[in-house]
């Protein structure tokens, strides 16, 4: 680290060698926050942004940081660990306007690491979506601000299930414990939003108020990255029954919700419950339970932290009240139309997904061909997708 500090402090203002430089530095900056982190603190100059330019988006290497409780994902402490930095850095986020960085810097730390089924070497994607990311969506319409803290997530986990996608190679559909893996963190996950979108369909109230819709827009386009796989899985293997289920589930709910908002008269024309209830999820196994226990302490914290002592809501204002004083949140709430018109898209979208896997079986394939598509089977990108 000295080395490289002299370096750059030597290369003066030559801008194209010291661009390069930079970001080399940043590259090894986030893989000493991955690796050596508690062994050897970075240097602060490369963490000062008055001394060093800092990566854009990621300033504070949340990538590195996320990384580095990989290897010992198996033990309670770094469980803890991770579900303290995941609150920390979600709280700075929504405070500094930084929540779009933060479900990037999500996405990135999850990005290429195939599911493989070794309960040995869980990955970052399965404990944040089997135990963490359900806890902040499960505090979303709970409380004055679990909304805001849910947000980064929601929209990281749009592109975290989309990797999920069969094709990109991220599970083996001969493996039965890669199966396994897959099946548990779309049907923890989708469990989750199902369990939030209740409290909505109990109070409809809800639905009328804008932050409540801003929200529930990346709640459908998570949703809407599960289909594919889900579909997948169950055809090929009968597995993700529970994942269907609560497609299922929230199908129904998306058709209420839909025709609300269009069709205000005709609110009840749809029941927000599908035909038949979901079906408890099974008893994971015995890794399972130990982040079921950091799933417990997360909601623990959340609900300590967003309580009414912690937060603070005035009209359209959201706080974060702290010892030396409270520091004002920007939500990019729009207006009621505004964010009504969101849901509305994302819902086609979530359906949009639901004919591209052809969910209704026979019935969507003779309206594909009815409306001419391509080779009359579903395609994405120009290519063909096999069901």
């Amino acid at each position: 680290m000295a080395a490289m500090k002299k370096n750059y402090l030597d290369l003066g203002q030559n801008s194209s060698t010291k661009g390069a430089y930079v970001e080399f530095i940043h590259n090894v900056v986030e893989f000493l926050q991955q690796h050596t982190h508690d062994i050897c603190p970075v240097d602060p100059f490369f963490t000062d942004s008055s001394a060093f330019p800092l990566p854009a988006t990621d300033p504070t290497y949340v990538v590195g940081r996320l990384k580095s409780y990989v290897p010992k994902l198996l033990e309670k402490r770094t469980l803890k660990q991770l579900v303290s930095f995941v609150q920390n850095v979600s709280e700075r986020a929504a405070v500094d306007d930084e929540q779009e960085y933060l479900a990037s810097q999500l996405r990135t730390a999850t990005v290429g690491t195939p599911e493989q089924g070794d309960v040995r070497k869980p990955t970052l994607r399965k404990v944040l979506l089997c135990a963490i990311f359900p806890a902040y969506i499960e505090q979303a319409f709970k409380t004055t601000a679990g909304w805001i803290l849910a947000k980064p997530l929601l929209q990281a986990s749009r592109p975290i299930l989309e990797e999920l996608d069969y094709q990109r190679c991220q599970y083996s559909i001969s493996d039965a414990g890669s199966i396994a893996v897959v099946d548990s963190l779309l049907s923890t996950m989708l469990d989750a939003v199902y369990s939030a979108a209740e409290l909505l369909i109990t109070h409809p109230g809800l639905l009328e108020q804008p932050h409540v819709l801003h929200i529930l827009a990346p709640v459908f386009d998570a949703v809407a990255a599960t289909v594919l796989p889900a579909s997948h899985i169950h055809r090929r293997t009968g597995c993700a029954a529970g994942a269907v289920q609560r497609i299922d589930a929230l199908r129904a709910f998306s058709l209420f919700v839909a025709s609300g908002i269009v069709n205000p008269e005709g609110a009840n024309a749809f029941s927000p419950y599908p035909a038949n209830d979901p079906d408890p999820l099974a008893e994971e196994e015995e890794q399972m339970r130990g982040f079921a226990e950091a799933r417990q302490l997360c909601a623990r914290n959340l609900a300590e932290a967003l309580g009414a002592d912690h937060w603070l809501r005035q009209g359209d204002q959201y706080f974060l009240v702290r010892k030396n004083g409270r520091r004002a949140v920007r939500t990019a709430v729009g207006s009621l139309d505004e964010e009504r018109e969101s849901v509305v898209r994302a819902i086609e979208g979530f359906h949009a997904q639901l004919r591209l896997a052809l969910w209704d079986g026979e019935e969507d394939l003779r309206a594909m061909r009815r409306e001419g598509k391509k080779g009359r089977w579903p395609t994405r990108d120009g290519e063909v997708l096999v069901i």
